[in-house]
């Protein structure tokens, strides 16, 4: 989500001597309820790869970065291992898990069209996300 700009940290931000920060303006429910709504509606499931190793969008087709990764042009979630890159782990999450976590996020996104906290987070319950990105058009 290009709002909240989440970091792409290098291996030496984990050295002794690294020292960063970084910070985001936006509550908690609004930062949750965004990954929500990114992973139900904008996410190209199948289509895409969560890579936090490279920390943005990025086509399964694409050989430059996914050349490596196995399965990489199967329908399913497609979630880079950063240390081994080669590896999906969709294959641990398996299908029937991948259904659910699918369903899951729908739930949540409706929890949220609904003005409410989704099940689990009710303790964040009290701010609510634009409803530009709760509409069904942004998919």
């Amino acid at each position: 989500d290009p709002e909240i700009s989440l970091p792409c940290l290098p291996t030496t931000a984990f050295e002794e001597s690294a020292r960063g920060s970084w910070s985001c303006e936006m509550p908690l429910p609004i930062v949750i309820g965004r990954f929500f709504v990114f992973f139900a509606r904008l996410f190209k499931w199948g289509q895409e790869v969560v890579s936090v190793r490279l920390g943005r969008r990025l086509d399964a087709a694409d050989a430059n970065h996914f050349r490596a990764l196995n399965y990489r042009l199967v329908q399913r979630i497609h979630l880079e291992d950063p240390l081994e890159t080669a590896r999906n782990l969709h294959c641990v999450l398996g299908k029937a898990n991948e259904s659910r976590l699918r369903a899951a996020f729908d739930a949540a996104v409706s929890s949220l069209r609904a003005g409410e906290a989704p099940v689990g987070l009710w303790l964040l319950q009290g701010s609510r996300l634009p409803s530009s990105m709760l509409n069904d058009a942004a998919t």
